[in-house]
């Protein structure tokens, strides 16, 4: 899915049609991540640097901004992430988080389509997207490229803004980008979250990046991107009152991410688990269409939709059983999106959920 999406560019390109005079003016410049260490950048001598805190979380932002007839800004914040040890899910969860932020821009852009581009370097590889504003207001910047990379264990969004003529300051923004490196590296302290007293009830922590999801009964650990998510209100009744139910939603994009962790031995297989759901819907929702069954890793997946009138209601029903611990997640997503590209939408966020034993 990833490599239909991207196209490939490389430090040697960027150094190449900026030109050696532009490689010779460079200078390492090392800017600190709390308890992880520095995160080390190539940056033009003349770019100007400013570290600034970031809300709500322990990483800073760099600002870079530079004089001359060019004007421009470049942000970019180093946050610690513990990754997956699988690298494709990695690359897959940095991916999604560039395409998320495509689809919430483009509607607003002179691009009818924002693809995610590839851009990797000796420490760092990522994506980013290319958007130009159809009339920026006095004082606005008209082009913006977005997108994220993964340096060592961090993870490291950049904006650049610029107007017309920027095209050198893009290309040496990009080359920062691919310059970067993580030194200093230390473990990260564990998130602190409340914990209920109860063995059955769940514990929802966060990281700079993650939520992180799991129970003191449970050898499992859930963990997905943070994004806009934030928690949602518990349920009205009936299942969604368990002390093991879960549920966010992202603020920006229509998603809702929810769930339970059970006992392992509750799940007989997604064939039987299917079957009585449908026995019990709920006769007053029209009947699920294009169902299809599927595996994403470790998940055993029923995809469906819902009918309804001018939208794509799609649903992706997850089970994740192992340990002695059944995760059952619910993914849903409404917009006016096609429905195969709603479904791909949530099966590509099902790729970068990261389910782990605890050690």
């Amino acid at each position: 899915m990833v490599s239909t999406c991207v196209r490939s560019l490389v430090l040697s390109f960027v150094l190449l049609v900026a030109g050696p005079a532009f490689a010779q003016e460079l200078g390492l410049r090392s800017f600190p991540v709390p308890q992880h260490g520095v995160v080390k950048l190539q940056v033009p001598k003349s770019w100007k640097d400013k570290v600034s805190p970031t809300a709500g979380s322990t990483a800073p932002t760099i600002t870079f901004t530079g004089g001359g007839q060019q004007a421009f800004e470049m942000s970019l914040t180093p946050m610690w992430r513990t990754w997956p040890a699988n690298p494709r899910v990695a690359a897959a969860e940095v991916w999604m988080l560039v395409e998320q932020n495509a689809q919430r821009l483009k509607p607003k852009a002179v691009e009818k389509e924002l693809p995610p581009q590839e851009i990797s370097g000796a420490s760092s590889a990522g994506y980013y997207i290319s958007v130009t504003d159809p009339a920026p207001k006095p004082g606005e910047y008209k082009y913006l490229l977005q997108g994220t990379v993964r340096v060592g264990e961090l993870l490291v969004t950049f904006t650049v803004l610029t107007h017309d003529g920027g095209d050198s300051v893009r290309r040496q923004a990009l080359a920062l980008v691919q310059s970067a490196a993580h030194a200093n590296e230390e473990a990260p302290s564990s998130p602190a979250g409340a914990n209920s007293g109860r063995p059955d009830a769940l514990q929802i922590t966060q990281t700079n990046t993650h939520y992180v999801v799991t129970a003191p009964v449970s050898r499992l650990v859930m963990q997905f991107p943070k994004g806009t998510f934030s928690p949602a209100d518990r349920g009205t009744g009936g299942a969604t009152n368990s002390p093991r139910y879960f549920s966010f939603k992202d603020q920006d994009l229509p998603l809702i991410v929810s769930g339970w962790f059970e006992p392992q031995q509750g799940f007989t297989g997604i064939q039987k688990f299917w079957a009585s759901e449908v026995a019990a819907w709920n006769k007053q929702l029209p009947p699920p269409q294009n169902v299809a069954f599927s595996k994403n890793g470790g998940w055993e997946v029923v995809a469906y939709d819902i009918p309804v009138p001018n939208l794509t209601n799609a649903h992706l029903r997850a089970h994740w059983a192992q340990a002695g611990t059944w995760i059952d997640l619910h993914l849903s997503l409404t917009n006016r999106q096609p429905a195969s590209q709603a479904r791909a939408l949530l099966v590509a966020f099902l790729g970068i959920v990261n389910v782990s034993e605890k050690k």
